[in-house]
């Protein structure tokens, strides 16, 4: 792991730049928002950048034609959370507990992929010191999110990630 600090603004700009064609091939859009001023991380840069390339591509091969995946970063004192959420076939909560295992896959998902790219990116979080989670109803979408921890701080806890997440629901709903 080479880890060092990392503009994360740049990583998810790139990532959705690598994945722009795919988007207009489905007649999908990607949405960005960050904070104008998100702090720098202490991680893997390149490994970092393949969470975020897995998590919008599976966005958009889950997500319904013509819809937008919205991509979204902001900071508190004591992490960065990357929100990435799609309008789409969702799964069930049996599914979502399941999700970051090796090899599984959704009913959806059952042909075509070999269900690693979750396993292994909730790995290069969890190694940044950060956690990884879902949230997702059918027919609705899913949202995952990234909470990593600002200066090498370890979080505690799953609940930081609820925590971090809802805050990050807050901040970006529409008023």
């Amino acid at each position: 792991m080479d880890k060092k600090p990392v503009a994360i603004g740049g990583l998810i700009q790139e990532a959705c730049d690598l994945l722009a064609p795919e988007a207009l091939r489905k007649n999908q859009a990607i949405e960005i928002d960050i904070g104008k001023e998100l702090p720098k991380l202490d991680a893997d840069g390149d490994r970092l950048k393949q969470v975020i390339i897995n998590l919008v591509s599976n966005a958009l091969k889950f997500g319904y034609p013509e819809a937008t995946v919205n991509v979204t970063a902001l900071a508190d004192e004591f992490t960065v959370s990357v929100q990435v959420s799609d309008k789409g076939m969702g799964m069930a909560e049996e599914e979502q507990a399941k999700l970051f295992e090796p090899y599984f896959r959704t009913e959806q998902d059952r042909q075509r992929f070999p269900g690693l790219g979750l396993a292994v990116s909730k790995q290069i979080v969890e190694a940044d010191g950060g956690h990884i989670a879902v949230e997702s109803a059918l027919g609705m979408g899913s949202t995952f999110t990234a909470v990593l921890p600002l200066q090498g701080r370890m979080l505690k806890n799953r609940k930081t990630v609820e925590r971090a997440s809802q805050k990050t629901d807050q901040q970006t709903r529409p008023n």
